[in-house]
């Protein structure tokens, strides 16, 4: 019984890992607009920004495509924005954009 346990323990953990990076591409390709480049570009950062930084990349590429839609303009004194961003920004300096 605790083989299987620990059996879906494992199965829930590695099925919902790529739910979680189809969720950063879309974000992505979102906070992109009309880059045409924009599918290439979010496939090479979602594989070049560490799992650490992810949640906050997230967080930022969020707060940047509510402002760019009207919203509130994104805090650049919140540190998970900062660190997103700037988790971003090396990602995309990777990825030659």
């Amino acid at each position: 019984m605790k083989r299987f346990a620990i059996g879906l323990a494992v199965f829930a953990l590695l099925s919902a890992a790529p739910a979680f990076a189809d969720d950063y591409i879309q974000l992505c390709k979102d906070t992109e607009g009309g880059n045409p480049n924009a599918d290439k570009l979010c496939a090479c950062t979602s594989g070049e920004i560490k799992p650490a930084d992810r949640a906050a990349a997230m967080h930022a590429l969020k707060a940047m495509g509510d402002a760019m839609n009207g919203g509130k303009p994104a805090d650049p004194n919140d540190p998970e924005f900062a660190e997103g961003s700037a988790a971003q920004m090396e990602a995309e300096n990777q990825c030659g954009e």
